[in-house]
């Protein structure tokens, strides 16, 4: 089975380090502990452009580049990659292939058959997560990004929601929703009971 996995709060830290950036960059008195789903701007109380400066700030940042695996997913997908076909699938810019390949090679070396950039993050994306699926015929997307889950679905690709707060509010989700990496498998398992997943 040919498996697309996003990135970003899916198989790596970004929003830690995004919040370790912000509270060292910006000392303003509003620490960003958490982000629970409200768009940035309104959080901080700044426009959407000032939200993309400091993104672009964060992706030029050594914090981008120290970003770190979550948790039990490297030992996941290495089982899941011993009979599945595993393909990054992120809406990171475009201009960031060169860093994102070398953090994918540095941390989950010959797990990923291919890393697929679906456009621009946070400007305009080339297509939808869910025709890139369809293009490249990936049968289950795993991803943070409640609304990216719902029109995959919506296309019959199957979906498995990674718990992250800005989702939780997702109960239409809850049936694919993954707390961790080894829930991720057992989902997958379960959804896949009648071929050879592992």
């Amino acid at each position: 089975m040919k498996i697309g996995i996003d990135i970003d709060d899916v198989v790596a830290d970004f929003s830690g380090k995004f919040r370790n950036f912000y509270n060292s960059v910006f000392e303003n008195g509003n620490k960003f502990k958490s982000y629970d789903g409200i768009r940035l701007s309104e959080f901080w109380g700044v426009s959407e452009e000032k939200v993309l400066e400091i993104l672009e700030d964060f992706y030029k940042s050594e914090l981008f580049l120290e970003i770190s695996p979550l948790p039990g997913a490297k030992n996941s997908l290495g089982i899941l990659s011993n009979s599945n076909d595993l393909v990054a699938v992120t809406n990171r810019p475009t201009y960031l292939r060169e860093k994102t390949l070398g953090w994918v090679e540095q941390h989950y070396k010959g797990i990923f058959k291919k890393v697929l950039f679906n456009g621009n993050k946070h400007r305009d994306y080339s297509k939808s997560k869910a025709q890139t699926c369809l293009d490249k015929g990936l049968g289950v997307l795993v991803d943070d990004h409640a609304s990216i889950l719902r029109d995959c679905y919506d296309k019959g690709v199957g979906v498995i929601l990674f718990d992250q707060p800005w989702n939780r509010d997702a109960k239409d989700l809850d049936e694919f929703r993954a707390r961790d990496w080894s829930h991720v498998l057992d989902i997958l398992k379960k959804q896949n009971e009648h071929s050879r997943i592992f």
